[in-house]
Order: structure tokens, then C-alpha cells, then sequence
């Protein structure tokens, strides 16, 4: 409750300053998030998934009234996320500068970036939520907000599944793109 933490940036190539952190293999579950800023980073959020079935994740996850402005790549970047609710939320001026980050990240610059890997995931919900002038840096791909399951390529072993995606009440204005559903070119099966 109430906590702020904002970044420097001083080398956004290194990945290293991001608000909150789980790695490929840790779960993480009953978080709760209220008045809480997590800007000027490289990622707000980065909620990390090794590639292959290990079980870990992010789960009942409710966040409220949360800023997530500012950061170099994105604002939440969740290759594991289930059960969560974002209400009242903030992403604004994610990826900003292409620039900064090494080619391969700049066409992917957005305010929210669900990119599930490896699993089963379901109900996410972004509600009353201002989504505004997210990739804006440059980037191809971007958007305010993109919600993918993979199963293509390098993660067709152990695709993932995603169903209950709801956005609802929810300002999304000047981004690269408003809303992306799937992985452009992939064919992904999911979220449905």
C-alpha cells in the first residue's frame, strides 16, 4: 500500500531496473496492490516464464489505483499472470524512446504486454483503467495493451492457453496501437 518506486534509468540494456521482478521460476501469489507507482523504469512490471512446463506463476494478483507511467520498454510485461485484476490503473508514456533499448526491443514498446508462456492462465481483467501514449518510440508492434498465448515456434512444446480476458470501462487514447490480441504473423490459438 503506497509504495512508490521510480527508476534512473542509467542503462536500460542492462534489464535491471524494474519495480517488480519475479524470475523464470518463482511463484508468486495473493499479491495486493494499492496506490502504488512503479515508474521510470525500464519495466514497471516483469513477471519472467522459462520456456518450458516448470509449474510457476503469477496468481491471484488485484491491483487498485496504481500508476505505471513512464518506463523505457514497458509498464507490465507478464510471460505468467493469472487471476488478476487491474482496476484504476494508470499506464502512461510507456516506451517512449527506442533509442534506448537495443533493436530487438524497440518494436515491442507498450503499456501492457501479457505474453503467456508455458501454461494455463485465465481471468484477467483491466477495469477503469487510462491506457494512454504507449509506444510511442518508435515502436512497430507496440500498443496500450497486448494479450498473447504462445504456442508458435520456440514455445510450441509447451504452449500456453489463456481464456477470461476482460477490459472494461477503460481510456485507451495515442498509443501505437489501442488493443492487439495474439502475436502478429504467429497464428496463435489463443486468448480466447
Amino acid at each position: 500500500d503506497n509504495v512508490k518506486v521510480t527508476g534512473t534509468n542509467p542503462d536500460p540494456n542492462t534489464e535491471r531496473e524494474c519495480g517488480v521482478y519475479v524470475d523464470k521460476t518463482s511463484t508468486l501469489k495473493h499479491l495486493t496492490v494499492t496506490d502504488c507507482a512503479f515508474d521510470s523504469l525500464l519495466y514497471g512490471w516483469y513477471l519472467h516464464k522459462d520456456t518450458v512446463l516448470d509449474g510457476s506463476t503469477v496468481q491471484y494478483v488485484t491491483v487498485s489505483g496504481t500508476s505505471f507511467s513512464g518506463n523505457v520498454h514497458k509498464g507490465l510485461y507478464g510471460e505468467k499472470l493469472s487471476d488478476a485484476t487491474f482496476s484504476n490503473c494508470t499506464f502512461d508514456g510507456n516506451g517512449f524512446d527506442g533509442s534506448l533499448l537495443p533493436s530487438y526491443f524497440v518494436d515491442w514498446m507498450c503499456g501492457i504486454d501479457i505474453n503467456l508462456k508455458a501454461g494455463n492462465y485465465a481471468n484477467l481483467a483491466f477495469n477503469g483503467c487510462a491506457i494512454t501514449d504507449n509506444g510511442t518510440g518508435g515502436a512497430k508492434e507496440g500498443a496500450g495493451i497486448n494479450i498473447k498465448a504462445r504456442d508458435d515456434g520456440s514455445y510450441a512444446d509447451f504452449p500456453a492457453y489463456c481464456h477470461g480476458v476482460t477490459i472494461s470501462g477503460c481510456t485507451i487514447t495515442g498509443n501505437e496501437r489501442g488493443l492487439r490480441f495474439g502475436e502478429p504473423g504467429k497464428n496463435n490459438a489463443g486468448p480466447t
